[in-house]
């Protein structure tokens, strides 16, 4: 199990919420981009994949867009 890194949820709750924070809600997308950086320590990318494994893609677009079209619904009945 060498290069095995374990990362617990709390560890990935708390870099969702921080990537939501400098990526405008963006939590996967953001760690994708961040994965992506140069020099990249070992320990942060296994927290960067951790946090893509467990957040679904578009997290802020999607919910946006169900508030839309739930609020499209109410206006015509």
């Amino acid at each position: 199990m060498l290069g095995v890194r374990q990362v617990s949820m709390r560890d990935v709750r708390a870099e969702a919420f921080f990537l939501g924070g400098r990526h405008k809600g963006e939590i996967r997308e953001g760690a994708q981009k961040e994965l992506l950086t140069p020099g990249l320590h070992p320990d942060r990318a296994a927290l960067l994949r951790a946090v893509i494994r467990v957040t679904p893609p578009s997290t802020i677009g999607g919910a946006l867009h169900d508030r839309r079209r739930g609020a499209g619904d109410a206006s015509r009945g």
